[in-house]
C-alpha cells in the first residue's frame, strides 16, 4: 500500500508544476550555456520534424518557438558566433518543408 501512495505522489508532482518548472529551469540553462548556431540548427531540426508529422503537436511547437525567440533577441550580442550560411540553409529547409504558401 505505501508503493502506490508513493507511486501516485510521484505521478502527481510530474504532471504538476514542479515538472514543468523544472523542466523549464533546465531548457534555459541549456540555451544560455550552448553555442547559438548549434542551438538555432537543434531548434529548427526539432520544429521541421514536428511540424511535419501527421500529428501536429501544438505543445512542443509552443516551446520551441519560445526557445527560438529567447535566443533570437540576443542575436546583436552574439553575431561573431553565429553560423550564418548554416543558418539560412537551415531557414530555407523550414520555410520549403514547412510553410506552404498558396500561388
Amino acid at each position: 500500500m505505501l508503493l502506490e501512495e508513493d507511486k501516485n505522489k510521484v505521478q502527481n508532482e510530474l504532471t504538476g508544476g514542479t515538472f514543468v518548472k523544472t523542466l523549464n529551469g533546465c531548457m534555459l540553462r541549456i540555451l544560455e550555456n550552448s553555442r547559438p548556431s548549434d542551438m538555432f540548427l537543434i531548434l529548427f531540426n526539432l520544429l521541421i520534424q514536428v511540424q511535419t508529422t501527421d500529428m501536429k503537436f501544438t505543445k512542443a511547437t509552443g516551446l520551441i518557438t519560445k526557445c527560438i525567440l529567447k535566443l533570437a533577441k540576443v542575436i546583436p550580442s552574439i553575431m561573431d558566433h553565429l553560423n550564418i550560411s548554416d543558418l539560412i540553409e537551415k531557414f530555407n529547409l523550414y520555410f520549403t518543408q514547412v510553410i506552404k504558401f498558396d500561388t
